[in-house]
């Protein structure tokens, strides 16, 4: 079994940041992420 957990690491008014990681069962890290997001007002 693996588990990813994300994260948003910084939101602002026109970009985010977020951060992922993937783990085994035994907890040893596999992969991690990283993502810059645009942020758009919903109209």
């Amino acid at each position: 079994m693996v588990r990813c957990e994300g994260r948003v690491t910084s939101i602002g008014r026109r970009a985010a940041f977020a951060e992922a990681t993937l783990t085994d069962s035994a907890g040893k890290l596999i992969a991690t992420a990283t993502s810059t997001l645009l942020v758009f007002e919903r109209r």
